[in-house]
Parts: C-alpha cells; structure tokens; sequence
C-alpha cells in the first residue's frame, strides 16, 4: 500500500468515525485538558438542548449544578494521570434548566506520541431510569412500614401478654414438675421477642438516614445492651471521625455491625465487647466489633450471617476481615471508602 493509498484508507476511517459520532444517540463530547468543549454530537444537542455552535468553546462546568463545583477539576484530574472514570453517575444541568441523571464515562485522549491531550465523554441520560428505581425503592420502604408495624403492634404484643399469662401462672407451678418447662417457654419467648424486635429495627432503619453516624451506632448499641445477659457492651468513636450522616451507606454498615454484634452477643460468651469507629485519614472509615470470648478456629466461622456481612462489605466497596482463635476472642473489623457527597 502506498502512502497515497494509506492517507485515503486513513481519511475514510476518520469520516467513518466522525459520522457514528455524530448520529450516535448518546452524549459524546471532547473536551481539552482545562475542561473546555472542543466537539459535541447531535446527542449532546439533543440531551442538553444547546447547539455546537452554543457549546464549542465554553467550559463544560455550564453544564455542572452549582452545588458541585469540584466535580469538574476531580475528574479531569483522574484524566491527566490516564485513569478512566467509568460509569460515573452525576446531575447535569440543561440549557432550559432542568435538572437531568446522568450516567458518565470519560476516557483519556492522547496525541500520536501518546501524551494526554484531552479527554472523551460518553453519557447516557439515566433520568427515566433513576425515576422507575426510586419508585420501586418507595414501594420497597412502604412495605418495611407495613411489614414493622404489623410485626409491632400484633406479634411482638401477643408475645408480651402470653409472657403475662405465663408469669401469671407461674407461682401454681412451683414445685412441681412443670417449673422447669414453663421457665423453658418464658426464655424461648423472650429470645423470639428480642429478635423480632432486632428485625423490626432494620426495617426502619431506612427512616434514619439523615442521623449522623455516631449517633445511629449508639442507639444500635444500646439496643444491643438491653438484649445482652452479664455482658458490657463499650462504644468508642475516636475523635476526628465525621458526624455526618452516611446515607444509604452508613445503613449497610450498621446492618453489619448488628450482625456481628448479634454473634458476639449469642455464641462469644465473653462478658464485654468493644464497638468502635473511626476514620484514617480523609480516605476510610474503620468499624470493628471485638470481644474476649470462646472465639473459634480460622475457616469454621460459616452461615447466612457470615456471607451477608462479606456481601454488604462488598456493594460498599470495602474489606471484611475476621480474627479469632479459639480462647482469645473475634476481632470483626469492616474498612470502606468514606462516602462522599459529590
């Protein structure tokens, strides 16, 4: 092939290109390493409502919500160091104004000699999607409501009149053969009553989302207490860590810290257990739950519990581990990605 024949093949490929660029119902824009627009499709006209002529040229923070100012410089600095940011999921902002979810992917551009250049967005409007989510996870909290409240208010009562009844009936039972047996069914209603009052407890904790942190963990905590036999349950929050609420993800966390809590309190034997959160540097946020019990050997801790706990550290994007040895206690310690608010 001579080079004339290449400079055409080479030319026909860019045409190509350019044209599924520009007939691609996605948004793709490029854009320099200072965030200024250099092309926009008819995706993008279409989607943000401004022509090229509009855009080419501006900054592309016009389309940014004010209440986010440091996206724009975060992504374009995870370019210059050639990261790719991938499925990003944002607000951007029309020309009339409205407010549109969008999801984000923003790769690198480099020169002929491989040096960044600028950078290429491909974003697809998620708005719809977004809406049709937001509306199962409203029915989805409706029937926790539904679910909480029938639990409350109709088993959880039955059970504490059959406890009555049965202390009732109690003192005629002294001294006899069915003494035994009616402790027996006193004991088995109470640990029933504690875990369907545990279970009605993380069917609303949705509810308390916008509660700092430290502030759910205490009342988990205490909850705990009131259900643990001889056993001191210690809270440390060390200082630093953000009072903040974590949203969505401080609810996950919670939910494995009660299941630890619950191992510890039912299978550790140990007379105290330490909770405690903190933050290393701007980045994580530690919790562990610890405790001076039986403990057992590595690969025999197993069940639901366990993979629930792995699978909640795993959608937070963080790290699980477990440390026990038999006469020496459980160490659970979770470690995730601070939640940010961008």
């Amino acid at each position: 092939m001579n080079n004339n024949d290449f400079l055409k093949r080479s030319e026909e490929e860019s045409a190509r290109l350019a044209a599924i660029v520009e007939s691609s119902d996605d948004v793709i824009i490029g854009k320099t390493l200072e965030g200024i627009i250099t092309s926009w499709n008819k995706g993008a006209e279409r989607i943000y409502g401004y022509s090229a002529e509009e855009a080419v040229g501006q900054p592309i923070s016009m389309l940014v919500p004010p209440e986010r100012p440091n996206e724009i410089p975060r992504i374009l600095e995870s370019i210059r160091r050639g990261e790719k940011v991938d499925h990003f999921e944002t607000v951007r902002m029309t020309k009339d104004g409205r407010r549109l979810d969008i999801s984000l992917t923003v790769s690198p551009i480099r020169n002929s000699s491989g040096d960044i250049v600028g950078a290429s967005t491909l974003a697809r409007d998620i708005t719809e999607r977004k809406r049709v989510e937001e509306a199962i996870r409203q029915a989805r909290e409706a029937e926790r409501h539904r679910i909480a409240r029938d639990l409350h208010d109709g088993v959880l009562q039955d059970l504490s009149y059959t406890t009555a009844a049965i202390r009732l009936i109690k003192p005629d039972a002294e001294g006899t053969a069915l003494e035994g047996g009616l402790q027996k069914v006193v004991d088995a209603i109470r640990s029933a009553d504690q875990g369907l009052r545990a279970a009605v407890y993380q069917l609303r904790l949705a509810d308390e989302l916008n509660q700092p942190f430290p502030t759910l963990l205490e009342s988990l905590v205490e909850r705990n207490r009131e259900m643990a036999r001889g056993q001191q349950i210690e809270l440390e929050v060390k200082e630093g860590f953000p009072s903040a609420p974590l949203g969505d993800d401080g609810i996950e966390l919670l939910r494995i810290l009660q299941e630890a809590l619950a191992n510890a309190r039912r299978h550790s034997g140990a007379r105290s257990v330490l909770v405690s959160l903190r933050a290393e540097g701007d980045d994580l946020v530690v919790a562990e739950v610890a405790d001076e019990g039986r403990g057992f050997k590595a690969g025999t801790a197993a069940g639901v519990g366990l993979r629930s706990m792995q699978e909640r550290a795993n959608s937070l994007g963080g790290e699980l581990t477990i440390e026990s040895e038999p006469g020496k206690g459980t160490r659970v310690r979770v470690q995730m990605p601070m939640p940010r608010k961008v």
